[in-house]
């Protein structure tokens, strides 16, 4: 059989494979660096009664992972009115894992 006449089979279903290898560990690196982050948060976040520390989620979303505060003064522990925290402790700390893809706090 000369070059120009052979044929490559099965490389569509190996490359699945490999593609569908990788996005495993993918997931599975950004899962353990998500709760990294996860224990980062709760530990920089102010604590008094220890509520809004222990209201932070992990949550596996349709695209990556999220983590979600539920506090409802988050917000305004983010914003500085701790003396326990620096305003925007949420960014710092989450910028120490790398730089996000999207937002990295929104408020509801």
């Amino acid at each position: 059989m000369n070059k120009t006449s052979m044929r490559i089979t099965g490389a569509k279903s190996t490359m699945k494979a490999v593609y569908d290898a990788f996005t495993q560990q993918s997931d599975a690196h950004t899962a353990i660096q998500s709760l990294r982050l996860l224990g980062a948060l709760q530990e920089a976040t102010p604590k008094d009664t220890g509520f809004a520390a222990g209201s932070w989620k992990f949550i596996k979303a349709a695209k990556g992972f999220k983590l979600l505060n539920t506090a409802p003064y988050i917000d305004r522990l983010n914003a500085g009115s701790s003396r326990q925290a620096p305003a925007h402790f949420v960014e710092v700390t989450a910028l120490k894992y790398g730089v996000p893809k999207g937002a990295i706090v929104t408020y509801k």
